[in-house]
This record gives C-alpha cells, structure tokens and sequence, in this order.
C-alpha cells in the first residue's frame, strides 16, 4: 500500500517502473513467509515442550513448493533417532477424515451422492456377500 502511495504523491521520485512492481510483489510474499517460518518453528518448539510430545516433523508448502521442511525432538525415545522431515510416521486413522472430507466435497460439487453403491465409482470394490449359517 505505501508503494503505490509514495508512487501517486507529487511529493515523491518518479513512480516505479511495472517491472519493479513486479519483483516487489514477489519478494513480498517470500518475506513474510520467511518470518511465518521463523514463527512456526518458535510455537513448534514451544508447544512440543507444552504438551511433551516427544518429537515433531513438519513442512510448509505453498503452490506445490516446499518452503520450509524440519524436524525437532526424537521421532523414537527408545531407539534414540532423531525427527526429522524424511522421517516416516504412523498415521493411524487419520486417512478416514480425509477421505470422508474428500467424498463429501464431491458430494457438494454433484459428483457423488452419498446413497450411491461404492461399487460405481470404484468398480473393483466388491462386499462378500454374508453367509447364511454365520453365526452372528
């Protein structure tokens, strides 16, 4: 904002060229993703001490790109090896919220309805028929 104001002001050297702008535009947002950074690893630290997880592994993406990958504490006490962001983790039921997230926004965009057979939208999925004398 003080940019385009210290470029419309009489007062003020002659306004940026467009390439100029340009580069201000991109260099602005790595700035304060830079200091984000800085940020997220501070309340990373701070909340892992908190809440005594015993070891954290994290990256921030933007539009596809890595922008920052780290690791802090112990990703295994007993074994004593190290978080960090090649570190692999269990991840227990958590697939479930994302792919209940994902059929319901295909839901919202009318592709899937919710009381349609699994089978027509992945047609090798197949539920064994109960059998009879099963006991219950």
């Amino acid at each position: 904002m003080r940019l385009i104001r210290a470029a419309a002001s009489p007062f003020s050297s002659p306004p940026p060229s467009l390439d100029r702008l340009a580069q201000v535009a991109q260099v602005a947002p790595q700035h304060r993703a830079s200091r984000r950074r800085s940020s997220w690893r501070a309340s990373a630290r701070a909340q892992r001490a908190y809440d005594q997880i015993p070891g954290v592994s994290a990256a921030i993406v933007h539009d596809q790109q890595v922008l920052w990958a780290g690791g802090y504490g112990m990703a295994d006490v007993a074994a004593k090896r190290p978080a960090a962001p090649t570190r692999f983790y269990s991840i227990c039921s958590i697939s479930k919220l994302f792919t209940s997230i994902a059929v319901m926004q295909q839901r919202d965009a009318g592709k899937v309805r919710l009381d349609d057979p699994v089978s027509r939208h992945l047609p090798w999925f197949r539920i064994k028929p109960l059998q009879e004398n099963r006991p219950r």
